[in-house]
């Protein structure tokens, strides 16, 4: 019988964490400025109608990406941590190569789709004004090896392999397409958005290749073992992957439908408006991909005093760090916009405001869809995002076609912050552990500032 290994103590923790979170914090620190500067150019070499189908094209591949893991992104980490804090590598080996086997065939079809006519109808028909039609080969290619490459960053992730989880997941991608661009802008290339698409979707094939090569290398170091049924790894990743394209219809539906009925500018405004406000979400972004794998090892092994700690240590930190970036939004927004993108851009304040407050009370909700995914609840995490997805595609459908950017904003945020109420109060009730910011997460982090000191 394989002997569990010792549970993570609290300083290997700290050490794992700074370690990882050089990492992980570099990599989402890229990945704004990168996307920041990626939506500039655009808006400097195309025009704005363009810039806003390259956000509306953007929102269908990584969207297909998600879904095409399957769930098994996020099951992978647990899996694979799991496995290998209780001593059995070889289980961690052979359960990652059945469910990567799963993702390669998913990539597969996701290019054979994209070839047939019926897909390039059923996308002129849904965005009549957009032309997306004469792209979805591209998009097909482009979202397979999106779907390959996330999933690969997540398996790292799971052997806890944090800094090739960030190069893969984040950086690498962003600093190729933005170098790119820079090119293009500096030299007066005229390029055009099918040009870009071609860019982006061989950048992310590039990414995809180096991250397979590396964690096959990984998986023929392991010893073997017997892998997780594929029941298992259905009853692990199917609520997963019914909640993230829940999720996904809740954040994303409102760009859709804004596509479908206002296709262009909007589009555009509403796209910069986002970006932007990945810099108020990223620290809660940053804290989840570090505190994933711990949190799974810590739950398993019934350290629940040690993953209370983590948890308040955690939300107060990114609490702080999104309330300020907010409040620079609120108060210079409107300038930030114009210098950023241009004048015409501006009339992306009002988006741009309200997915900000949405953003910041995610945050403050903390890490709670990380502790129920990691402890096996992820029914809860299905049942909480399927009614705030309900109300995020009820509201677009209404407020879109008469407040255009403004009203997905609004169903944005709004499905947003219901989901986040759900989960947390929810979290707290199974486990027994609050992810979102209080009185005692404060009161908590100040006590470990001070025991550090003496």
């Amino acid at each position: 019988m394989p002997q569990p290994a010792k549970p993570p103590g609290l300083q290997n923790i700290k050490k794992r964490i700074l370690s990882g979170g050089i990492w992980v914090t570099g990599g989402f620190v890229i990945n704004a400025f990168a996307g920041l500067f990626i939506g500039i150019l655009l808006s400097r070499i195309l025009p704005s109608n363009d810039v806003g189908n390259y956000f509306l094209i953007f929102s269908i591949a990584t969207s297909a990406a998600v879904l095409g893991q399957l769930g098994m992104n996020r099951a992978i980490v647990r899996f694979t941590a799991g496995f290998i804090a209780s001593g059995e590598p070889g289980r961690a080996r052979a359960t990652a190569v059945r469910c990567l086997v799963i993702i390669i065939l998913v990539c597969i079809a996701y290019i054979l789709l994209m070839s047939f006519p019926a897909s390039i109808q059923l996308f002129n028909s849904l965005f009549p004004d957009t032309g997306l039609g004469a792209h979805v080969f591209i998009v097909g290619i482009w979202a397979g090896a999106n779907t390959l490459r996330r999933f690969l960053a997540e398996l790292s992730r799971g052997a806890h392999n944090i800094k090739l989880a960030a190069l893969t997941q984040r950086i690498l991608v962003n600093v190729f397409l933005l170098c790119g661009l820079l090119i293009a802008w500096l030299v007066h290339i005229d390029a055009s958005l099918l040009q870009i698409l071609i860019f982006a979707t061989a950048s992310t094939l590039l990414v995809a290749t180096i991250a397979l090569i590396k964690n096959i290398t990984w998986i023929h170091n392991q010893p073997r073992g017997l892998p997780e049924s594929y029941r298992t790894i259905y009853q692990a990743s199917a609520p997963l992957f019914l909640s993230q394209g829940l999720q996904l219809l809740m954040t994303q539906f409102p760009i859709w439908i804004l596509g479908a009925l206002h296709a262009g500018s909007n589009v555009a405004f509403f796209g910069v408006a986002t970006r932007t406000t990945l810099f108020v979400s990223m620290p809660l972004l940053i804290a989840n991909n570090v505190i994933m794998p711990l949190v799974a090892a810590l739950y398993k092994s019934g350290h629940k005093e040690k993953l209370r700690t983590l948890l308040s240590v955690s939300v107060t930190v990114t609490s702080v760090a999104s309330t300020i970036m907010a409040l620079v939004f609120f108060g210079f927004g409107e300038a930030i916009l114009g210098i950023l993108y241009g004048d015409e851009y501006v009339q992306g304040y009002t988006p741009l405001v309200i997915l900000t407050f949405g953003a910041v009370l995610n945050v403050y909700a903390g890490s709670a869809t990380v502790l129920l995914a990691m402890s096996g609840n992820e029914q809860w995490v299905l049942k909480s995002v399927a009614i705030s997805a309900f109300v995020s595609v009820a509201t677009g459908f209404i407020l879109v076609q008469s407040m255009d950017a403004t009203g997905a904003a609004l169903a944005s945020s709004l499905g947003l912050i219901l989901y986040n109420l759900l989960i947390s109060l929810k979290a707290r009730s199974i486990t027994g552990i609050s992810s979102f910011i209080s009185p005692a997460a404060v009161k908590m982090f100040t006590h470990q500032i001070i025991k550090n000191r003496q």
